[in-house]
């Protein structure tokens, strides 16, 4: 008798243990699709804004002009350069002067690649022939306001038919823009996909003369960046 109430005690203890465990199982279960489910639709809203972003670049013109600089002094190996930033319309966000030993400058641009005929650029930093690119003078800051890229100041937002968006919409396309500046400002990749990534531009200047100014072209729909002297 006593070897059939202790069989018995042991499938009540096993049942209720199984149960406990299966509930247990089924919970964690329940919590992995709730947090698949949140991640998905996160990804997707995501895409979403990136999408809107990569069609405003389609709405930018052929080129702007982010930067210019003109050569202060050039003297012993050393090398002074006023820089000035500009937005979307053309009006100066912001500026600063560099001062750095060597004979050749060097720019550096971060250019992050939505498609073939979509592109947003970031100068990066400034360095010479004698100061190594690692070591170079960032410049990110100079052209910053509470996290926002102010080069990009101006700039229209429309919808796929060309209507402006609302001030929501433009609020979430200037989240991302202000998201991948972040991600530039860190030197980190933007994506592991081809369709998202940056690419520095090194844009060496050996010959150049004190006193004139020169700006940045960037070209949105083919990704370029060229130096030109202003006349």
């Amino acid at each position: 008798m006593s070897f059939f109430l202790v069989a018995f005690s042991w499938g009540v203890f096993y049942y209720n243990v199984m149960s406990k465990k299966s509930l247990f199982v089924l919970l964690v279960f329940i919590v992995i699709l709730v947090l698949a489910a949140t991640v998905g639709c996160i990804l997707k809203f995501q895409e979403k804004i990136i999408a809107q972003l990569e069609d405003q670049i389609q709405y930018l013109e052929e080129e702007f002009v982010p930067m210019k600089f003109e050569i202060r002094e050039k003297k012993d190996s050393n090398i002074s350069v006023k820089i000035k930033y500009y937005d979307m319309t053309g009006e100066e966000v912001g500026s600063s002067e560099v001062k750095l030993s060597g004979n050749e400058l060097h720019f550096d641009f971060e250019v992050i690649k939505f498609s073939d005929k979509a592109f947003i650029f970031f100068p990066c930093g400034v360095y010479t022939d004698t100061i190594a690119q690692i070591n170079e003078t960032k410049i990110f800051s100079d052209y910053e306001k509470k996290g926002f890229p102010k080069i990009y100041n101006g700039m229209q937002f429309f919808d796929k038919d060309g209507k402006p968006l609302d001030e929501e919409g433009e609020s979430q396309i200037k989240d991302q823009l202000s998201n991948y500046f972040a991600i530039a400002c860190k030197g980190g990749s933007v994506s592991q996909t081809e369709q998202h990534g940056i690419a520095v531009h090194d844009l060496p200047l050996s010959e150049f003369k004190k006193g004139f100014v020169y700006q940045v072209v960037c070209h949105p729909h083919s990704g370029g960046i060229e130096i030109v002297k202003m006349k």
